[in-house]
């Protein structure tokens, strides 16, 4: 093989090498500021691909050292023997474009990240909407015994099976959680039921200390609703849970159903 040729060839598996080791170097930045920002854009199995992406990233680096490795020893021996090209060209180096281009693809990456965030929870939002209006207008019926049952001691223990079958009846929400309020030396409380509380543990005061312990999502939200007049829904998102509060108003009795969801689904391109 002619002194030229090895040197090109030499130049492409270096070039080779260098592409493939930005690639994997820009998938995990954005890989890490998704994950440091808890962005949700890509599926549920993007480790998988990033480690497939990596073994074969790192055959290709392998593959082409060993290639760049054997075509310098060749032409170091052509060299001593004699053979020159004084066209030869010389290795580049990276420029001041190139590392332009670089933090331009690594801004455009980072925008995109936060967008399909954005769009991720702004259509998760939509799907668990629909979903909860699609169950409340199917089991009315179910809703107005939640009413009736919280204002009658003696059958709030039945509460936990009703919330175990609405439960059951949509795949989008596998926690629903309903809260209510009472007062605690004449200070506004929350309490919640759930699938789960066991029915002999609701009793007054309090429901056995049953609690639902508000954070700065949910506690002006939850004051307004039951010591106010608004009946309005929030929705708000945390990591992978979604949570979407619905209030119902019964004249006598208020009480909020939560309506939790976990991402299960892909994002971008999904």
């Amino acid at each position: 093989m002619r002194l030229k040729t090895k040197t090109r060839i030499a130049n492409i598996s270096i070039w080779v090498i260098v592409i493939t080791l930005v690639i994997i170097t820009l998938f995990f930045f954005g890989y890490l500021i998704s994950d440091t920002f808890n962005l949700k854009v890509f599926a549920s199995n993007t480790t998988d691909f990033i480690w497939i992406l990596f073994a074969a990233s790192l055959v290709i680096v392998i593959c082409g050292a060993l290639l760049n490795i054997s075509l310098n020893i060749g032409i170091i021996a052509d060299r001593r023997t004699g053979e020159t090209d004084d066209r030869l060209p010389d290795r580049k180096k990276f420029n001041l474009t190139i590392l332009l281009l670089l933090l331009l693809t690594m801004a455009v990456i980072v925008a995109f990240l936060f967008f399909g965030d954005y769009r991720s929870r702004k259509r998760e939002e939509v799907m668990i909407r629909a979903a909860a209006s699609e169950m409340l207008d199917r089991y009315q019926k179910s809703i107005n015994e939640l009413a009736y049952f919280l204002e009658d001691s003696s059958r709030v223990g039945s509460i936990p099976d009703i919330l175990n079958f609405l439960c059951n009846q949509k795949s989008e929400f596998p926690s629903i959680v309903l809260i209510t309020s009472d007062y605690y030396n004449g200070q506004i409380t929350y309490l919640k039921i759930s699938e789960f509380t066991k029915p002999e543990s609701l009793k007054l005061p309090f429901y056995n200390s049953s609690f639902h312990p508000c954070n700065e999502n949910d506690c002006d939200y939850l004051q307004q609703i039951f010591t106010g007049d608004d009946m309005d829904t929030l929705f708000w998102s945390e990591g992978s849970r979604y949570y979407l509060y619905i209030p119902f108003d019964q004249g006598a009795v208020k009480f909020v159903l939560l309506f939790s969801d976990y991402d299960r689904y892909g994002k971008i391109g999904s």
